[in-house]
């Protein structure tokens, strides 16, 4: 058993790895005028800058996930580390549109390999119980926070020295990364090694990444078009055989009986929902700061320093919550939080006052993600065994993924088909307002969904006691 001291450490690296993924889905945001400006990308083309990043971070969690299972999760750590650097680097001096493309999809592709390692390795080094409980209590609230911070991040960067500092960041922090995990990790050896399934892995990945360009396309080609029917309903007949071939095969990607755990069940459902609703949050309230209020790009972030700080107290508090009440009240609690936040923020004027219509509510749903975060992240790994914690690792990271791409592209079509009969400001707004009630209902879902599933642990005492963060 390492010292303590080399835990830390050792989780510190992991938890760099994790938070840097997390935030290279989202801190692109704020810079896609300055780079549609800069290489003179089309604006159908702009949007896969976000798209092929979570396209290949989402299709590849899974396999990325079984390949730390089958091959060690030292040796894809190393590798998925070593690949988001140079991806990045490559993003950083990319001369065309091409080479920014490729670049993304090569850090999504190798941003599912860090993720899914990083956080069955986190399970492997904490015993279940408190230890792995405080340890899953700071990694759920700083990836939940990371959102919020690479807005911030994003907008200090593009304003400042440039936008492909955004990129070059992750260099010299991942040449780190690496080194200390090289320095740290053990090098034990995995046992048996089986033949991967290869054509599970391409059935699944082409199938989510054919789901994914359907949902991204269909916010310009329409939901009712013969284009986006056609892609998702592809889609799902790849997924169907993807089942099929799952069934039948000895040595599964995915192995179902993971899936009878009701606590991982249950936390799939609600992340699905919840990350939808937190990631189309974040696009609808930028667009409406910026669009609708006129704030800058930097304005809209320190906009969101509150909603960051409070997301932490959250987190915070639901180490003690967990230990007191049964995790589905708390779930149901911060959920409600969440929807009065949406109830309010759906009323908000176009001469809104920061202090008087926008603060409040941020802080509710700070406290809201802060806290559902921290219990999805304790239910997803209660009883699973180490020998499949990477897969479980990947199931929850691709429901996340795959929650908020469905979220944000089906409440971004629904705020434009409002708008779309007329324009000006007032028209953005009720856009923005249907779509934040929208937020509201898939948190009522989640709400529904936690009361159905969350029947074990039903007392505190089956979860047992997290201690305080700040402890570490």
């Amino acid at each position: 058993m390492a010292r303590a001291a080399s835990k830390r450490l050792l989780f510190a690296v992991l938890l760099t790895g994790q938070v840097t993924v997390v935030l290279n889905a989202t801190i692109v945001n704020v810079a896609l005028p300055a780079i549609q400006d800069d290489l003179g990308m089309g604006a159908g083309t702009l949007q896969y800058v976000v798209t092929v990043y979570s396209a290949l971070l989402g299709g590849f969690l899974l396999f990325a996930g079984r390949s730390a299972d089958l091959f060690g999760r030292r040796a894809m750590l190393m590798l998925g580390l070593a690949g988001f650097t140079v991806a990045s680097g490559v993003v950083t001096i990319a001369p065309t549109t091409a080479w920014v493309l490729a670049g993304r999809g090569a850090q999504g592709l190798a941003g599912a390999f860090v993720v899914t390692s990083a956080l069955s390795m986190v399970t492997s080094i904490f015993e279940q119980g408190p230890p792995r409980n405080r340890a899953l209590a700071i990694w759920g609230a700083l990836t939940g926070a990371a959102a919020t911070i690479a807005v911030i991040l994003g907008g200090i960067l593009t304003e400042g020295p440039g936008w492909r500092w955004i990129f070059g960041i992750n260099v010299p922090v991942g040449l780190v990364a690496i080194a200390m995990a090289w320095a740290l990790l053990p090098k034990g050896a995995s046992g048996t090694r089986p033949q991967l399934d290869l054509p599970g892995a391409v059935l699944l990945t082409g199938g989510l990444l054919t789901l994914i360009v359907g949902i991204a396309r269909a916010e310009t080609v329409g939901w009712l078009s013969t284009a986006t029917f056609t892609t998702i309903g592809l889609a799902i007949v790849v997924l169907l055989v993807f089942v099929s071939v799952e069934r039948r095969t000895s040595e599964p990607l995915i192995d179902f009986a993971v899936l009878r755990i009701p606590t991982l069940r249950g936390a799939n459902v609600v992340a699905f929902l919840v990350y939808g609703a937190m990631f189309a949050m974040y696009y609808v309230l930028s667009l409406l700061m910026q669009r609708v209020f006129g704030w800058s790009a930097l304005q809209t972030g320190i906009a969101y320093v509150p909603l960051g700080l409070f997301l932490m107290v959250g987190s915070k508090l639901a180490q003690s919550l967990l230990s007191r009440l049964p995790a589905r009240l708390v779930v149901q609690i911060a959920l409600a939080l969440g929807v009065v936040a949406m109830a309010l923020m759906a009323r908000v004027p176009t001469d809104a006052s920061y202090l008087i219509d926008v603060l409040v509510p941020f802080l509710l749903i700070g406290l809201a993600f802060g806290l559902v975060v921290v219990v999805v992240q304790v239910l997803a790994f209660t009883g699973v065994q180490e020998s499949v914690s990477g897969v479980a690792a990947g199931i929850i990271n691709t429901t996340q993924e795959f929650g908020g791409a469905l979220g944000t592209a089906v409440l971004s079509t629904l705020a434009a088909s409002v708008t779309a009969a007329a324009g000006g400001r007032e028209a953005d707004l009720a856009g923005y307002h249907v779509a934040l009630l929208a937020v509201g209902g898939l948190l009522v879902l989640a709400a529904g969904a936690a009361a159905l599933m969350f029947r074990t642990p039903a007392a505190p005492s089956d979860v047992e006691s997290v201690p305080d963060v700040s402890a570490t």
